[in-house]
C-alpha cells in the first residue's frame, strides 16, 4: 500500500483564485505530511533491516511530496498579483 501520492494540494485558477489561501492550505498539507514522516520514522525498527528498507521507501515517497509542497508555493508565487482579490 502506497497511499503519498493522495497527500497533495491542488487548486483551480479562476478569476475567484487566491495565491494567499492557496498557500495557506499547503502550507497546512506540509505540515500533515511532515507530521506523518516523524511518526513513521519513529515507528521504523532499527534492527529489521527490511522495515528501515521499508521504512525508506516510505521517507523518500514523503519526501518527494514536501518537494510538491515547495514547487505549489514556487508556482503561487509567479501567479501571486496575476488574479484580482
Amino acid at each position: 500500500v502506497f497511499p503519498f501520492q493522495r497527500l497533495q494540494h491542488s487548486f483551480a485558477l479562476a478569476p475567484f483564485f487566491n495565491a494567499e489561501e492557496s498557500r495557506k492550505s499547503n502550507s497546512v498539507l506540509r505540515g500533515w505530511i511532515r507530521d506523518y514522516r516523524a511518526r513513521v520514522e519513529k515507528h521504523i525498527d532499527a534492527t529489521n533491516p527490511r522495515a528501515v528498507e521499508k521504512g525508506r521507501h516510505y521517507l523518500e515517497a514523503l519526501d518527494a511530496q514536501l518537494r510538491i509542497c515547495d514547487q505549489t508555493d514556487q508556482v503561487l508565487d509567479m501567479l501571486q498579483g496575476s488574479f484580482p482579490r
